[in-house]
């Protein structure tokens, strides 16, 4: 009875790897388009720091980037970069890049 609770348990951390890392890389893709269709978007919207709520894209480590941590707004066809955004990797000391992974 163990066992069959054992497997079932393992079953279900190995789905849940794998939609994890499905959906960073449709994520990942997804800000990569961002950066090749806007080149002012800024570097940080593909780092691991970097959270999405809506349209608004946030620096989770510095609130002092940008408008508060706020680094890039896109809706439809209004894009922005905030001031003090680091534009390329060497510009921020954190910058950890989400790379788009495949399922194996």
């Amino acid at each position: 009875m163990i066992d069959k609770k054992d497997r079932i348990e393992e079953e279900i951390k190995e789905l849940f790897k794998q939609y994890e890392i499905y959906h960073y890389q449709c994520v990942g893709l997804r800000r990569l388009m961002i950066l090749e269709e806007d080149q002012n978007a800024p570097i940080c919207i593909l780092c691991r720091h970097c959270e999405q709520t809506g349209f608004l894209f946030y620096c989770t480590i510095f609130d002092n980037v940008g408008n508060w941590g706020l680094v890039y707004y896109h809706r439809k066809g209004k894009r922005r970069t905030y001031k003090g955004v680091p534009m390329k990797p060497e510009d921020c000391p954190v910058y950890s890049p989400m790379t788009p992974l495949k399922i194996r």
